[in-house]
C-alpha cells in the first residue's frame, strides 16, 4: 500500500498539470478497493517464487546493504572472481 502512496505523490510531484492530483485518485482508491485481493496475490506469489528462489533478499533493505549480501553470496559460491 504505501508503494501505492508513493507512486501517487511521484507522479504528482513530476506531473505539474493542475489537475494531476484529481486525475490520479481514481485509480489510487480503485488499488485501495482492491488492496485485499492484491495483497493475497503478492504473498500467494512471493511465496512461491522464494520456495525456489537460489537468495531472497529483505526489499527493506537500504540498497548497499542489498548490494553487499549478493555481492558476498556470489563470492561464497565462487561466482565473482
Amino acid at each position: 500500500m504505501a508503494r501505492a502512496n508513493l507512486c501517487f505523490l511521484r507522479n504528482v510531484e513530476h506531473n505539474r498539470s493542475p489537475t494531476a492530483a484529481a486525475d490520479f485518485i481514481p485509480w489510487l482508491t480503485r488499488y485501495m478497493q482492491d488492496y485485499p485481493m492484491l495483497r493475497r496475490t503478492y504473498l500467494a506469489v512471493s511465496e512461491k517464487a522464494a520456495a525456489t528462489a537460489g537468495l531472497v533478499i529483505d526489499g527493506t533493505l537500504p540498497a548497499e546493504a542489498a548490494a553487499a549480501r549478493i555481492r558476498k553470496v556470489l563470492e561464497q559460491h565462487g561466482a565473482l572472481a
